[in-house]
């Protein structure tokens, strides 16, 4: 019965969504927040999530069975090969240092500011910037279609959103298992050891599959329709076998397996069917962000804002700052790896365009209710994610339309 209500619900507040999609891109209000007030009108007046079968358990195994392969995938596989290798150096930065840091900054500045060290300990800190350091700027895409930010430049910002996710999910399912065994024992070189495994093990299953998977395709030369029916299973393929069988990261194996295929079938098959497959994946893509939002919208309560506004306040604080002072530390080096960022006077929009979306959703979605933080925690997670797409992306189009009017100012003085 769980399951019949929980998809009829979904179904249904999807289907309202898509009919009043034209008033909202009328009045320039992001789908994303529709979806989400959609979710939330329909959660009150049901009381809470769990009355539609939204509990946690079916939430976790949706969220990282279901809709994050999908979501992983689908960024990977639609990635431009030839401008993520040129900018692969400036990916890595701002993935990896700039994530660090950020994690780091964001953690003190979340632990100290609640300063509950019993109610909220460091673990509970970490989790949380572990979980907001996963970026996602789909929301942001509408305005960054709008301002025709050049190629290099929507590269950087797709990258360090794939490979921010890929490192913030490997990182809070390691931290999760010291959350919910405070007796685990594992010092430095154990947690090293974990990560190159979890790393070059998940990669090479994604490299391997990725590539029986092209022998595939190219032996079979399978019809438009076959051929995204393939990546589809070859992605959750990836997935299972590295997470379920191998215990690797399952979301690197998903992310190697569609840089590869992604590569490969538009640069060297470029076969009718791989317009199909793309379009099969942008609409897969939309599908899984639009029931995260949706399950984001059922999950939330007025209670979460009238007793944790300070924590999500110190939360989005902590993001922003941490965001800026990151990157001011690591953009000297990144405009020296990346010489074409100093032609391009848009770079600065780095500094915005780091908005959270479907992946800290389903981090926070999936915090078991048994750890005393849990609310906290989520509630961090939903208030960065509903001041991205309802407050940072309309600030953003309205900025993008004052530099237009400027613009046409500046080359029409009369």
């Amino acid at each position: 019965m769980d399951l019949l209500l929980t998809i009829s619900s979904l179904a249904g507040l999807l289907l309202l969504g898509l009919m009043l999609k034209p008033l909202a891109s009328r009045l320039r209000f992001p789908f994303e927040a529709l979806l989400l007030l959609l979710g939330f009108a329909f959660g009150s007046l049901v009381a809470d999530a769990d009355q539609v079968g939204l509990h946690s358990g079916i939430l976790r195994d949706l969220v990282f069975y279901v809709f994050l392969p999908v979501l992983i995938f689908s960024a990977a596989y639609s990635m431009d090969a030839p401008s993520f290798g040129r900018n692969l150096l400036g990916v890595i930065l701002l993935a990896l240092p700039l994530s660090l840091i950020c994690l780091a900054l964001t953690s003190v500045l979340i632990y100290y500011g609640i300063g509950h060290p019993s109610g909220f300990p460091w673990i509970a800190a970490l989790l949380t910037g572990t979980m907001l350091i996963a970026t996602n700027s789909q929301a942001l895409q509408q305005v960054f279609r709008h301002l025709n930010l050049p190629p290099d430049l929507r590269t950087l910002i797709g990258g360090e959103d794939l490979l921010n996710n890929a490192f913030g999910i490997v990182l809070f399912t390691l931290l999760l298992a010291f959350a919910l065994e405070p007796d685990l024992a594992l010092g430095p070189q154990e947690i090293a050891l974990y990560f190159v495994w979890e790393a070059i093990g998940g990669a090479v299953i994604g490299l391997a599959i990725g590539f029986v998977a092209l022998i595939f395709l190219r032996v079979r030369n399978p019809s438009p329709h076959e051929a995204a029916l393939f990546t589809l299973v070859t992605a959750y393929m990836a997935y299972l076998v590295a997470d379920y069988v191998l215990n690797v990261s399952g979301v690197l194996s998903v992310l190697a397996t569609a840089l590869i295929m992604g590569r490969t079938m538009h640069q060297d098959l470029d076969a009718p069917q791989d317009h199909f497959v793309d379009e099969f994946w942008r609409l897969m893509a939309t599908f899984a962000e639009s029931m995260l939002y949706l399950m984001l919208g059922l999950s939330i309560s007025t209670a979460m804002f009238s007793e944790r506004w300070l924590a999500i306040l110190i939360g989005i604080g902590a993001v922003f700052l941490a965001r800026i002072a990151g990157l001011s530390l690591v953009m000297p080096a990144l405009i020296r790896t990346n010489r074409a960022l100093k032609d391009l006077p848009d770079h600065n929009i780095l500094y915005v365009s780091s908005a959270r979306g479907a992946v800290t959703v389903g981090l926070a979605l999936s915090v078991p209710i048994d750890l005393d933080y849990w609310w906290t925690i989520e509630s961090i997670g939903f208030g960065v994610v509903l001041f991205s797409v309802l407050v940072q992306a309309p600030l953003l189009e309205l900025w993008r339309q004052k530099k237009l009017k400027r613009e046409e100012k500046i080359t029409d003085p009369d």
